[in-house]
């Protein structure tokens, strides 16, 4: 039925009056154009329109009702009520659960659009009484919302807390976080509705329908909401996106994986634009971003050190970042990172005076392949300097352009291949005393060059090469790269294929690198080798030679090791363990007529003291070259030679060692 009860002067008690003896059904209730709605009167209605079960509640809105605490809680219980614009509850008693949700039915039944309530400072729900609250739009605010020790937190829980929490804006939330949580893209859509919801642990959205952009970004609202640590979610192929969606989509800090990301055809790449791409592909993980490439960016301080977060990012065709403030390490490592992520083809920055790094932020420094240009580079007083840490100066200073390098020298390294070929990539390094490369038998040519750049640009002094099968080719492949290296010490042993012609090249590294010390143990040398070495030695001066372990000398061998002794003035000559002979030795004299030797070593060569002629010409060559100090132990003196070629030398004061 309808009933129409307009312009009749209705009262609370005609209201109560029409409740208590009506049972009828009511379809349309109209009460429109009657006095003032005093809240009286309201109530009245509602349980008239309620127990009527009226399904077209026809009456003025009210614009503004006060209600008291007996009043709410009565007027909650009626389920069809007026409208109200502006609802004033405030001064009530303390805020219950019960009062709370009696509001927030009676606000949002009533469609109340300006709801005046004392916040609520804080308040304990239940789960019943969560899920209860949840279900009406319109309620008060609570500061601190404690829905913790509730039942195990389903979806549905999850979702009413984040609800409630929401539309109450709740300042302090109070939950038990949620270990895992398993949506469907229903629950999703759902969920990213709501700004204040509880912590996830893990979240699993995976084997929902086919990722579109809105399910996408309804899952990183819920994941950074939610501080989500393990989000596992089916990976997104490929998302072409607009700039709107972009600048949304870059709000949020975490979010699911995509492999392609196209944003082609946007607007015009500003730097916000470019920014938010940045942070999208480096949160998704993007592996192919497609973008169109920004011609030109000038970017102050703040928006590199902001673009530096982001590990992807489109590219850079020119950057200015000219006219900053003061370079410091953060600014110049940001610029690095940026220009090289970008790939920037043409860098604009002011040049940076001064350097001082840590060993920290040498390495950090070092991963970036683009950087500005750095006058003094400060890398001293680092820890003890390493090949990582050797390798990071060379790739800054060269990436850099320093043009002075100030760094604590390095006393030895021993390198393999693999780090020779990385080292000699880079051509301004720190100083190393000693480079060792023995034991690399791989090198072959373009190794040994790399090697003679290595020398070159870290200004090595001693080097090692023992047991390297160096050969011919080799040698003159290192002798191409030290043109302007100096060499205080050569270690060639146990090189046994260098041959004549490679021991010619040695000659012409001594000359060229100013060699003052030759070690060549173990090298299979005959006088072939020693005089291609000497004729290729010219006036090099070599203060020592050492050709010990080279058993196939012989007289002939001898004398060419006494020419290079006398053409390079030797001052000290070590032969170990070469099979001396008197007639070798008595070779050697006559071709060190002028030379002057303050060491000269034949120990471990039982051969010479044989024959009294032996023993007889190296006193001559103590009196001829004015030897200072004589090593022959282990040679086998019997006692009475041994009378007697001290009694031979005596004149002398050469240091005799047997």
């Amino acid at each position: 039925m309808e009933l129409k009860l307009q312009m009749c002067g209705i009262t609370k008690e005609k209201m109560d009056a029409l409740a208590r003896n009506s049972g009828l059904k009511i379809h349309t209730l109209d009460v429109r154009n009657n006095s003032k709605i005093t809240s009286d009167l309201f109530l009245a209605i509602a349980k008239v329109a309620t127990q009527s079960e009226v399904k077209n509640l026809l009456i003025d809105p009210c614009e503004e009702l006060r209600l008291t605490t007996e009043q709410l809680m009565e007027l909650s219980e009626s389920k069809t009520c007026g409208k109200i614009h502006t609802l004033d509850v405030r001064n009530s008693s303390e805020i219950t659960s019960d009062l709370f949700l009696a509001i927030a039915k009676v606000a949002t039944q009533s469609e109340v659009k300006n709801l005046q309530t004392d916040p609520c400072e804080e308040l304990r729900l239940t789960t019943e009484q969560l899920i209860e609250l949840s279900k009406w739009k319109i309620c008060g605010k609570i500061h601190t919302l404690d829905v913790r020790n509730n039942s195990d937190i389903t979806s549905d829980l999850f979702l009413a807390i984040a609800k409630v929490a929401t539309e109450s804006e709740v300042k302090n939330l109070l939950t038990d976080p949620c270990e895992e949580l398993r949506l469907t893209t229903e629950q999703l859509m759902e969920l990213s509705k709501w700004k204040t919801c509880g912590k996830i642990h893990t979240l699993d959205v995976r084997n929902n329908s086919k990722i579109t952009y809105d399910i996408f970004l309804a899952i990183a609202k819920v994941a950074t909401r939610s501080e989500v640590e393990n989000l596992q979610t089916d990976p997104c192929e490929e998302f072409h996106l607009t700039t709107e969606q972009l600048m949304e989509l870059s709000e949020w800090k975490t979010c699911g994986k995509i492999h392609t990301l196209d944003v082609r055809n946007n607007s015009k790449i500003t730097y916000d634009i470019f920014l938010a791409i940045a942070k999208v592909a480096t949160r998704s993980e993007v592996e192919n971003l497609q973008t169109d490439p920004c011609e030109e960016f000038h970017l102050t301080t703040e928006q590199l050190m902001e673009l530096s977060k982001w590990n992807t990012c489109g590219k850079i065709h020119t950057l200015d970042v000219r006219n900053n403030s003061k370079i410091t390490f953060d600014l110049f490592l940001a610029i690095a990172k940026v220009a090289t992520q970008s790939e920037v083809k043409n860098l604009l920055t002011d040049p940076c005076k001064e350097l001082h790094l840590t060993t920290k932020q040498l390495m950090e420094l070092s991963e970036w392949k683009t950087c500005g240009k750095i006058h003094t580079l400060d890398v001293r007083n680092n820890s003890k300097i390493t090949y990582d840490i050797f390798l990071a100066i060379a790739k800054v200073a060269t990436r850099s352009e320093v043009e002075n390098l100030q760094t604590d020298p390095c006393e030895e390294f021993h390198l393999t291949t693999e780090q020779l070929m990385e080292l000699s990539k880079w051509e301004t390094c720190g100083k190393l005393y000693k480079l060792d490369v023995s034991g690399n038998k791989d090198l072959g040519t373009a190794g040994w060059a790399q090697v003679g750049l290595v020398v070159t640009q870290c200004q090595v002094k001693t080097l090692v090469a023992w047991n390297c099968n160096l050969t011919t080719e080799g040698i003159k492949a290192f002798k191409e790269n030290t043109r302007n290296a100096k060499l205080n010490y050569l270690n060639v042993s146990r090189n046994e294929d260098l041959g004549t012609a490679g021991f010619g090249e040695v000659g012409l590294v001594v000359a060229q690198c100013q060699v003052k010390a030759l070690v060549a143990w173990y090298c299979n040398l005959t006088a072939e080798e020693m005089k291609a070495f000497r004729e290729h030695t010219g006036n090099a001066k070599l203060d020592k030679l050492d050709v010990r372990e080279n058993k196939d000398l012989g007289t002939a061998g001898l004398g060419e090791v006494g020419l290079v002794v006398s053409q390079c003035q030797v001052k000290a000559l070590v032969a170990r363990y070469c099979n001396l002979t008197a007639e070798g030795m008595k070779a050697f004299k006559e071709n060190t007529r002028n030379a002057k030797i303050k060491i000269l070593d034949l120990g471990f060569n039982p051969i010479i003291t044989s024959r009294d002629e032996g023993l007889s010409t190296i006193s001559k060559i103590v009196h001829q070259c004015q030897v200072e100090t004589l090593n022959m132990k282990y040679c086998h003196f019997n006692n009475d030679q041994l009378r007697r070629f001290k009694a031979s030398i005596a004149d002398t004061r050469v240091e005799f060692n047997h």
